[in-house]
């Protein structure tokens, strides 16, 4: 049992899942600047203390983690400045370091005992949590983009704009920006999960791919485009399988890229559409 709660803390992944949203939700225009993120940060806190308490406890583990004693001084160092210049305020500087603390120890640093399946299934979890979030915050703000609806109000001082304003789609992101960087981090692990996913998880990727390049732009796609023409040629060789695999892709590429290529003849994608409603 104790051993059990031990390898379960030690791991972390509940932690990260938290993280994550925290930090996705602070890029959310619906809840950035809000009490909400406030008790997910306590949260996000008294989890981390514990979840370093019990690495700390299990520090044979990490010890060989690449990079780790220089995260170490580079912290120790930093704790050092911070008494040095403590005339200036000390509480700031004790929550930047704990904050830093979490991502070198829990979020950076491995086992280095494990021999990897945990850590691939973690990785499958967290990024599948990410991709969910994405396709429904891209899906709200495309409800925003037809509906021409939008929001500018302001939060605890700060600005917050929701929707489709000044020609720009932000939709539930505080910047528009977000939604595109976090669209093309979508579409990169959507590749990487699709050549050994499962049909009905295969068309889900597919359309990540098709939707969220065609709605932020096809410079991404053609990238990997180019990408996945590549590689549908080195598998040529290989199996009829993996040929008929890279064939799925190309076509998925091939055809967000003539929905943009086409728009100028008839075809109204997201990006006409926004151009439609600026006039």
């Amino acid at each position: 049992m104790k051993e059990s709660i031990l390898r379960k803390g030690s791991q972390a992944t509940g932690f990260k899942l938290l993280f994550l949203a925290l930090t996705l939700l602070s890029f959310n225009g619906l809840t950035a600047n809000r009490s909400v993120l406030t008790w997910i940060a306590y949260a996000v806190t008294a989890i981390g203390i514990a979840v370093l308490v019990i690495r700390v406890v299990c520090f044979k583990k990490y010890l060989h983690a690449k990079g780790l004693f220089l995260l170490i001084a580079f912290c120790g160092s930093y704790a050092l400045s911070a008494l040095l210049t403590r005339q200036y305020g000390l509480s700031e500087n004790a929550k930047a370091l704990v904050w830093m603390a979490f991502q070198y120890f829990i979020l950076y640093t491995y086992d280095t005992t494990s021999d990897g399946t945990a850590e691939k299934k973690e990785f499958y979890i967290i990024s599948h949590f990410f991709m969910a979030y994405t396709f429904l915050a891209v899906a709200a703000g495309t409800v925003m983009l037809f509906a021409d609806y939008y929001s500018y109000t302001e939060v605890n001082g700060v600005v917050v704009i929701l929707g489709f304003l000044w020609n720009r789609l932000w939709g539930v992101y505080s910047d528009p920006n977000y939604g595109a960087v976090f669209s093309a981090i979508t579409i990169i692990m959507s590749l990487y999960f699709y050549k050994d996913a499962k049909k009905p998880l295969k068309a889900l990727y597919i359309i990540n791919i098709v939707g969220f390049a065609n709605r932020y732009g096809i410079a991404v796609l053609r990238a990997f485009g180019l990408c996945v023409s590549h590689r549908a040629q080195e598998q040529k060789a290989r199996s009829k399988k993996s040929v008929r695999k890279g064939r799925n892709m190309r076509f998925a590429c091939c055809y967000s890229g003539s929905r943009i290529l086409c728009r100028d003849k008839g075809c109204v994608g997201f990006n006409l559409r926004i151009q439609e409603m600026a006039v």
